[in-house]
């Protein structure tokens, strides 16, 4: 009676437990998510971003220049290869998407001195630091099946450089020839920082394990625990919330008075032999 009795409360537990699951992932839109920001899930599209703009950026030059190194400037003294380029710090804030890059470019004049003078050292590399910041203006255009979105990007110098150096030149589309810094940025990289953004304003429902949070929701909801992690932001939800958290202070009530009435009945049962028995 005890192991019947346990597993009918535990198989109508979890039976609300998975159904409001799914109820909340449903509306999951609704909720909004304080640590989600920490997740791997977060870091790993992160990365995944930061190097998919890191080879978009490489692509672009290649499209426009080749595999030729380059002069970014007019004396033909700095001179520039792609596959020195790397970015870091890429973050997202008041809707612009912003990231550190970092490149090294060759002095010539440093080269052509050295080499004079039998150096060794024939030619020395410049570590050149600045930042790229979304001016909020795109364009697109269709290739194939995808649509190809050319981002304008701001440039922002972090060290003075020597010379009149040009860095914008790096950044080139093809399609788009200006004088802009630009990035031509495909449709399925663009849908991973939206989810990107989403995710660190704390709405990460198109993010990785999205089911997953809303099962630890409603596993915490009808434990009663309310971590407070994740907040409804609707009447509906809350009711949703709340409506679970009372059928599992129910559940439970039903479950220990159901093993409490079970022992009064084995000791009446007892007594009752007893008195046969006697």
């Amino acid at each position: 009676m005890k192991t019947k009795t346990l597993l009918k409360f535990l198989g109508g537990y979890v039976s609300i437990i998975i159904v409001f699951s799914i109820i909340f992932s449903y509306h999951s839109k609704d909720f909004y998510h304080s640590t989600v920001k920490y997740e791997h899930e977060t870091s790993d599209i992160h990365e995944d971003i930061k190097v998919s703009v890191e080879n978009s950026i490489k692509n672009n030059y290649k499209k426009y220049y080749g595999d030729k190194e380059i002069f970014l400037d007019d004396n033909k003294r700095w001179q520039f290869n792609i596959n020195q380029l790397s970015i870091y710090n890429l973050d997202y804030k008041e809707n612009k998407l912003s990231f550190d890059v970092m490149i090294y470019i060759t002095d010539l004049n440093s080269r052509r001195a050295n080499i004079e003078n039998k150096n060794e050292h024939i030619y020395d590399l410049n570590l050149k630091l600045f930042k790229l910041v979304e001016d909020g203006s795109s364009e697109g255009y269709e290739e194939g099946k995808e649509t190809i979105f050319v981002t304008k990007f701001n440039v922002a110098l972090k060290n003075e450089t020597t010379g009149r150096i040009n860095y914008k030149k790096i950044f080139r589309v093809k399609n788009f020839p200006n004088n802009n810094a630009e990035i031509e940025i495909p449709e399925k990289l663009t849908k991973k920082i939206e989810i990107y953004r989403n995710s660190i304003n704390g709405f990460p429902e198109d993010l990785n394990g999205n089911y997953f949070r809303m099962l630890y929701l409603s596993m915490v909801t009808i434990t009663t625990l309310g971590y407070g992690d994740i907040v409804p932001l609707t009447n509906l939800t809350r009711f949703l919330v709340a409506l679970e958290a009372v059928l599992g202070i129910i559940i439970l009530g039903l479950f220990v008075n159901s093993i409490f009435t079970g022992a009064e009945n084995r000791k009446e049962e007892e007594k009752s032999k007893n008195i046969i028995s006697k």
